[in-house]
């Protein structure tokens, strides 16, 4: 093993704590940003400044964004729930 291996990775690393609720409150936002990102993507593509075929690919990308950032705010929010419970 080389020297330079051994020291990548420090003594006493721990995971992250995450809170839940901050990160399903960045998940909003996320999700309130992806939603000003269309508008802007439809404005560009109404003003001509962005071809249909641009805009139906980067606004299909948006919305599949969207559709990730939502299924982890439901779940960031299920696990809230449960801990609440039990």
């Amino acid at each position: 093993m080389s020297e330079g291996a051994a020291t990548g990775v420090p003594c006493g690393a721990r995971k992250p704590t995450v809170d839940r609720r901050s990160s399903r409150s960045s998940c909003g936002l996320a999700l309130g940003l992806a939603s000003e990102l269309e508008y802007h993507l439809l404005l560009a593509r109404d003003l001509a400044l962005l071809p249909e075929p641009e805009y139906a690919h980067l606004a299909g990308l948006a919305s599949e964004v969207k559709r990730m950032l939502s299924g982890l705010a439901t779940t960031l929010s299920s696990d809230v729930k449960l801990k609440a419970d039990g």
